[in-house]
């Protein structure tokens, strides 16, 4: 497979003790947004340990371990909806490419994830990994996720990869995730100490029933060893004088029950313990939240969640609402051992915070024209400022830089609702509104007080709404996003930031239209493509929709919408079609030339051969006799003459006798006509875009 390594080969390592701490990934922050919501932390172990004192799975079945099972690290791998769905088997059987496991995702309802990270880690044989898993969930998805570029590989045969999974989560919401194709180690029979594999993900969530906090991720992948530390300035939040609450969430690998010192403090202080997680053994392999152990049925396997019960993973929720005080703006987090040593692969902090929060405002458009959009329509936008913060907005101002495609329509600017409300004109300087032609951006100061320069405020729970207008350019088609910035200070102290506006389903989104080609044939202005299929999504101009734009005879291809045919026989008269697939209805029936009269009789007039006059007139075709037995018989009456004459040769050609002329060379289809098509000549087919077969 392909490698993301170091470029040498190191040896394998039988354990971690007496390896030195090294700088390969010290953790930095991933994401921090501020919103109303919370965080949900799941993850698995992809092997077990086998030693006596692991706690067995709630469901799982272990089968045959191998020997060497006394160290403190796994010794075979878990497979997932093995044997069957629903169930978990770990044995020697399973080979490490087939290893996977399952995690219960659970939102509150109503919430909606707003980011979304996974992340997955392990021991292996050789330096690298190939970057790339597979997130899955039986029956709804399968995802291949490359996280090759958030690779970090450690000098100790060790890795951890991450990906954003933000759309899929979004898109599949709460249940179960699976991963698999995890690069790991060969299990059987080993012994080392230093064996580990699993995974975790980490999903941020609105939800606007949850106090304002302010959520961060942080990650990395650094070996916190013996007599070391690490430490991480957690900032960018603001603790209010009341409803604190803070909690923080560990993911660590090869964390040992039976070695001791490894420790997590907060701010300062004494370290964080609990009664599973001990402040002197705080990385033990457990699973828990707040406090206890935590065990979710619909995980495969599903753990007991009791220290050592993850064999080598560590997801631990804690409490740490005692570490703050109001007004606090910063922490130090420093993760340390006296004993064991482990992989601190990442946290997640949660802390009510005391500023605006504008995640919830939204912006939407709508056609004034109606119908399918297309190039000319005006559009109008509506934005949607709400601040659901815990503290008031000060110096309230939105900016729309407009996209490509779409031109602003003159004096469509207004506040339609909240302070100031009223049209807005398009200059700078003389009310709270303008257009900036040279940037082709809105801006549009909010909030009681706001004024020609500077932004007003929006109390908790206020909001006020702006509107304006678009017209879709020209030669636009396809997708147009955009999305306003609301950017506020916190009247109690928070720093000015700027939020973008959602699009009413996912916060954060921008707001998607799409332009159609055409909504009537008069849009479709290219001669080969006249007409249009609105059928189609998005719309299209085509060469036919139906059989109505194709000649007579033709038909419109469903698929490829172009008009084809297939040859039936040579042309006839006066049935209205192309029979001939020559482009042309009863070509040469349109008039008579016995008669002079228009032909009504789906006849073909006549015409002179080389060198002779007319059949019907009983004169040679080439210079022989008349093939008629009968004079001027132009009546086309039956004079049961012989039908022999001389030919062009001079040589008898015979027919059939008393067929009598139809008074032109026409397939009349009489009885005895079928003779009289061999004299047809072929007609060139004038062939222009459309196929014939």
């Amino acid at each position: 497979m392909r490698k993301i390594g170091l470029g040498v080969g190191l040896p394998a390592i039988a354990g971690w003790l007496g390896l030195v701490a090294g700088a390969e990934a010290a953790p930095a922050l991933r994401v921090q947004v501020t919103q109303r919501g919370d965080f949900a932390l799941i993850g698995n172990t992809l092997g077990h340990n086998c030693a006596p004192n692991v706690p067995m799975p709630v469901v799982g079945a272990v089968g045959m371990c191998g020997t060497n099972t006394g160290d403190a690290a796994i010794d075979v791998h878990w497979r997932a909806d093995s044997p069957s769905p629903g169930e978990a088997e770990a044995n020697l059987a399973v080979a490490p490419a087939d290893a996977r496991s399952s995690a219960l995702l659970e939102l509150p309802p109503g919430a909606a994830a707003s980011h979304a990270f996974l992340y997955w880690a392990a021991s292996i044989d050789d330096p690298g990994s190939d970057g790339i898993v597979t997130l899955d969930r039986p029956g709804v998805f399968s995802a291949d996720i490359d996280g090759s570029m958030h690779c970090v590989i450690t000098p100790f045969d060790a890795y951890q990869c991450s990906a954003d999974v933000t759309d899929l989560v979004q898109q599949h919401g709460a249940g179960s995730y699976r991963v698999g194709g995890v690069d790991t180690s060969t299990l059987t029979n080993v012994n080392n100490e230093g064996t580990f594999a699993g995974w975790w993900m980490v999903v941020l969530y609105q939800d606007p029933g949850e106090p304002t906090r302010n959520l961060a991720v942080f990650d990395g992948f650094d070996l916190v060893a013996t007599n070391a530390s690490l430490d991480i300035l957690l900032e960018g939040f603001l603790v209010p004088d009341g409803g604190i609450e803070g909690k923080l969430g560990l993911v660590a690998f090869e964390g040992d029950i039976g070695l001791q010192g490894d420790q997590f403090f907060f701010g300062g202080g004494p370290a964080l313990g609990n009664g599973i997680n001990p402040a002197n053994n705080f990385f033990n392999s457990t699973r828990s939240q707040l406090g206890a152990p935590l065990s979710v049925p619909g995980d495969l396997p599903q753990l007991t969640g009791a220290p050592n019960s993850m064999s080598g993973l560590d997801l631990d929720t804690v409490d740490v609402t005692a570490k703050l005080t109001a007004g606090q703006t910063q922490a130090m987090l420093t993760a340390s051992t006296m004993g064991d040593q482990y992989f601190l692969s990442g946290f997640i902090t949660s802390i009510s915070d005391l500023r605006p929060d504008f995640t919830t405002s939204i912006k939407t458009a709508v056609d004034v024209n109606g119908g399918a959009l297309v190039a000319g329509d005006e559009l109008e936008y509506t934005i949607e400022v709400l601040n659901t913060g815990s503290d008031v907005a000060i110096e309230v101002a939105l900016t729309d830089p407009l996209p490509t495609g779409v031109t602003y329509v003159p004096g469509s600017l207004e506040i339609a609702a909240g302070d100031n409300a009223g049209a807005k004109t398009d200059a700078a300087g003389d009310d709270q509104g303008e257009y900036d032609a040279n940037t082709n951006s809105l801006v549009v100061r909010l909030g009681e007080g706001a004024n020609e320069t500077a932004g007003g405020s929006l109390a908790i729970d206020a909001s006020a709404t702006v509107k304006f207008r678009v017209t879709i350019d020209a030669d636009s088609s396809g997708q147009i996003d955009n999305q306003a910035l609301i950017g506020a200070a916190g009247l109690l102290g928070a720093e000015p930031a700027s939020t973008p506006t959602g699009d009413g389903n996912f916060p954060g989104a921008p707001t998607s239209v799409f332009v159609d080609p055409c909504e009537t044939d008069a849009q479709c202005t290219d001669p080969d493509l006249p007409h249009c299929d609105t059928a189609s999504e998005p719309s299209a101009c085509v060469g036919c929709v139906d059989d109505g734009h194709c000649t007579a005879g033709w038909i419109c291809d469903p698929v490829g919408h172009a008009c084809t045919c297939t040859p039936a026989d040579a042309e006839l008269c006066d049935d209205g079609l192309d029979n001939d697939c020559d482009e042309e209805i009863d070509e040469g029936c349109d008039t008579d030339t016995t008669t002079g009269e228009p032909s009504t009789t789906g006849e073909i007039p006549t015409s002179s051969a080389s060198g002779g006059d007319s059949m019907s007139g009983g004169d040679s075709m080439s210079g022989g006799d008349s093939s008629t037995g009968d004079d001027g018989s132009t009546g086309g009456t039956d004079d049961g003459g012989s039908s022999t004459g001389s030919g062009a040769t001079g040589e008898t050609d015979t027919g059939p006798a008393g067929a009598g002329d139809a008074g032109c060379g026409c397939d009349a289809r009489g009885p005895d006509a079928g003779g009289l098509l061999l004299l047809a000549g072929v007609i060139a087919a004038r062939r222009r875009r459309r196929t014939s077969t």
